[in-house]
């Protein structure tokens, strides 16, 4: 991991998402990851850190669910034409591969 930006505690207390800009890749900020901070409950201390969203856009703002079981999220760009804008709001659930569009009703931005 190179740096890192956003970052969320779930409500759980045990797992952080963290949007960061993987090690090897561009220095642009427009090529963001997802991993997950598994944090041991007695300590706190780090225990493993999972990348769990790569796919080669701006994937930012990760926050959990309140049942702490997924990741909300927003992914702007196409990964087979970068520089194509298309935001999307998706959510990714520990126990998936891979995350789902959710519908938003109404306007909205991404920042």
């Amino acid at each position: 991991m190179k740096t890192f930006g956003k970052y969320s505690w779930a409500p759980n207390g045990r797992l952080v998402a963290i949007e960061y800009l993987p090690a090897g890749g561009p220095d642009l900020n427009m090529v963001n990851h997802i991993g997950v901070l598994a944090l041991d409950a007695a300590t706190g201390k780090a225990q493993a850190f999972t990348p769990r969203v790569t796919t080669p856009v701006a994937n930012r703002g990760p926050e959990w669910h309140p049942n702490s079981g997924a990741i909300v999220f927003a992914s702007t760009g196409d990964p087979e034409r970068f520089y194509a804008v298309g935001s999307a709001v998706r959510i990714l659930g520990l126990n998936e591969s891979q995350p789902t569009v959710t519908p938003v009703d109404g306007e909205w931005s991404f920042l």
